[in-house]
């Protein structure tokens, strides 16, 4: 997954960003499927500290986990994700 080159070539996270997304994904993936609900993934965000020091991206965070009804990939997670940033950097500018 990591390889692909969208995860190279992305307009907003680095590799390393991205690398640590998807440690946090695959957590809560499901192995056939290879797909993960973001509201678990928000749950451990927010243990972690980390919607306190990244709030704009616990907001977006926020945002896909209330939007999805389902699980998703890590590429449309990644993808939706980087959609509610650019959105919310916008409004916030």
């Amino acid at each position: 997954m990591l390889s692909k080159p969208w995860v190279k070539n992305h307009p907003i996270f680095t590799y390393d960003h991205i690398a640590e997304f998807y440690e946090m994904f695959i957590l809560y993936a499901e192995p056939r499927t290879k797909k993960a609900d973001v509201r678990d993934i928000l749950v451990t965000a927010k243990t972690l500290g980390l919607t306190d020091k990244f709030p704009i991206i616990a907001h977006a965070l926020d945002d896909l986990a209330s939007s999805y009804d389902d699980a998703v990939d890590f590429e449309t997670f990644i993808n939706d994700l980087t959609a509610k940033l650019v959105i919310l950097i916008k409004l916030t500018s």
